[in-house]
């Protein structure tokens, strides 16, 4: 079986824990960072990286999801993309500004966990249409 390769960048250190493991289990192999240059080294040493998922709203650099998304599309350019946001019109707004194509994913509560998982839930069937597209 052909595993998808899943690079996840995320600061929120339990809801990447929570996305890793449920994509996991989902049959996804997937490599998760905390910050954008591990994960752009990744993007260009691994031998497959089916989607790239960003938080949007970094915390700790220069970058934000999007510009994260075009500097891997800058390394290569066989995958699908997928930014982490807070609030739609953000994203919206955002958008029109790229060069590229990105899906936006809001991000849940996870004082909620049943928004954290319905979440989780959308975030596979989004990966999954990306990568028949």
């Amino acid at each position: 079986m052909n595993q998808r390769v899943v690079v996840l960048v995320d600061d929120d250190g339990p809801l990447r824990e929570l996305l890793e493991s449920y994509l996991r289990k989902k049959g996804f192999v997937v490599h998760g960072f905390s910050d954008f240059g591990s994960a752009l080294v990744a993007v260009e040493l691994l031998e497959k990286v089916d989607i790239l998922i960003a938080d949007y709203r970094y915390s700790r650099g220069f970058l934000d999801g999007v510009e994260f998304i075009e500097w891997g599309v800058g390394i290569r350019n066989d995958f699908g993309a997928l930014v982490l946001i807070s609030s739609m019109p953000e994203a919206k707004e955002r958008a029109e500004r790229s060069s590229i194509l990105i899906d936006f994913l809001q991000k849940p509560n996870l004082v909620n966990l049943y928004s954290a998982k319905k979440f989780a839930e959308s975030l596979v069937l989004l990966v999954n249409r990306l990568q028949r597209e």
